[in-house]
């Protein structure tokens, strides 16, 4: 009887163990679980962050170059215009060095026929 009373005290002593173990291994698993979902969440939390700060960046980044093309196509019409009005000045300039030359050709074939 006394190896049956301690056969017995030993099972009893065994299932209390491994009943503990069971429930401190159940205890990890929650714990790591809700470790797990709130690293989950932290990571959700941060890619939206992520993805919100590139959708800022993008649209600034596309303003900057609209602005970009608008005062380069600004600065091209401000440069054509200006070589307008310079072929308009050089044309001027040609018409009166012509007229000039052509009065000066005329005087001089005036005052040798006189």
């Amino acid at each position: 009887m006394y190896i049956t009373e301690m056969s017995e005290k030993v099972k009893e002593h065994v299932v209390k163990k491994l009943s503990v173990a069971q429930t401190n291994r159940d205890t990890q698993i929650r714990q790591m679980m809700e470790k797990l979902k709130e690293h989950e969440k932290h990571i959700l939390e941060a890619r939206q962050q992520r993805e919100g700060k590139v959708a800022e960046v993008m649209d600034k980044m596309m303003r900057k170059m609209e602005d970009t093309l608008a005062n380069r196509e600004s600065h091209m019409s401000a440069l054509k215009e200006k070589l307008k009005e310079h072929e308009k000045h050089v044309e001027e300039v040609r018409r009166t060095k012509e007229e000039i030359q052509q009065q000066g050709e005329e005087a001089p074939s005036t005052e040798a026929s006189g």
